[in-house]
């Protein structure tokens, strides 16, 4: 009880004597040193997340430093003798084990990476708050077991989905401690499927990967329509010719979308996704569901969400609810 009337009693002192201005200075400097550039959010909570979740970064915003940002964000759960610690250097302050991976692997790979950590009573509204201020295209995640229920898109992840204005990049770690040379993307053509599409076609042609795009059509109907719009967004994600590995088409009949991609994710080092009810991927705040693909997937999966009046489709089964190459034949 002491501990929570000490917070009380000192929150509203600490706050006007370090006024979030103090810190939005410099993380606006920051913001207009990396505009224009396809800035990624790297939000690290665990060492060992570091590794992969760069090599990710590093693959989706290409060699071209000029052209890039990457911000390797660590928040640190606040403390009761936090409360009286001074706030104006907390930016960058103890940047911890955590941090330190990240900016060692970094150093070691010579990615550049912009270090940024500091207290935090909401890592879900700092997060989206940061992503805003730098304005970044893509924020970049970790999952880890929940604490309550087994969805792997709830809690944290949840309230970053829908808070987030920009896109945002689920990764589930299956031990990915290597660039991956070959990556799987089933596509049904929902906006979130389109930019799994995409962010595989920078992967592919940063890491120089080959890139397989599975199409799974119903067994009992005719699906040659639909065969051919899902390749024809396919080739428009695909057509730079600076490519360097080849980009194989394969369309799969089955009645399970979801044990159809299960079964032919096997061979491959990474499995890239849109987060769409098709795929059993939903976003809840809490839940008991454990979402199928996420769960089983035998490789590294990454689940992209698009932000934006373009991610509005209508409800799952509703062949409106598809671009027109995937409406009924």
């Amino acid at each position: 009880i002491m501990a929570l009337v000490t917070t009380f009693l000192t929150t509203p002192v600490l706050n006007w004597v370090y006024p979030d201005r103090l810190l939005r200075g410099a993380r606006e400097l920051m913001a207009g040193e990396a505009e224009g550039r396809f800035g990624v959010l790297v939000p690290v909570s665990l060492p060992r997340s570091a590794p992969p979740l760069l090599r990710l970064a590093d693959m989706i915003t290409g060699p071209d430093n000029t052209a890039r940002s990457i911000i390797g964000l660590h928040l640190r759960p606040a403390v009761e003798h936090e409360a009286f610690r001074a706030a104006v250097n907390d930016l960058n302050a103890d940047r911890s084990e955590t941090l330190d991976a990240l900016v060692a692997q970094a150093a070691q790979e010579g990615v550049p990476v912009e270090p940024m950590s500091f207290v935090t009573r909401d890592p879900a509204a700092d997060i989206v708050r940061i992503a805003h201020e730098q304005k970044v295209k893509l924020v970049l995640m970790g999952f880890h077991n929940p604490v309550i229920g087994q969805t792997i898109l709830g809690g944290t992840v949840h309230r970053v989905l829908q808070g987030a204005e920009t896109d945002v990049a689920i990764f589930v770690d299956r031990g990915m401690h290597v660039r991956p040379k070959s990556i799987l993307v089933p596509y049904l053509g929902s906006p979130h499927d389109k930019l799994a599409l995409e962010m595989a076609a920078r992967m592919a042609r940063h890491a120089k990967a080959a890139v397989t795009v599975l199409h799974v059509v119903s067994p009992e109907r005719e699906a040659e329509r639909t065969r051919l719009g899902a390749r024809e967004s396919a080739d428009k994600v695909f057509s730079d010719p600076t490519q360097p590995a080849p980009v194989t088409f394969k369309v799969v009949p089955h009645a399970d979308p979801i044990a159809a991609v299960l079964e032919q994710a096997k061979p491959f080092d990474l499995v890239v996704i849109g987060v769409a009810e098709e795929w059993g991927l939903t976003s809840q705040l809490f839940g008991w569901r454990a979402e199928r693909i996420a769960r089983d997937c035998p490789s590294p999966l990454v689940i992209f969400r698009r932000c934006g009046p373009q991610a509005q489709t209508a409800p799952a089964g509703d062949p409106k609810s598809m671009p027109g190459s995937l409406q009924p034949a």
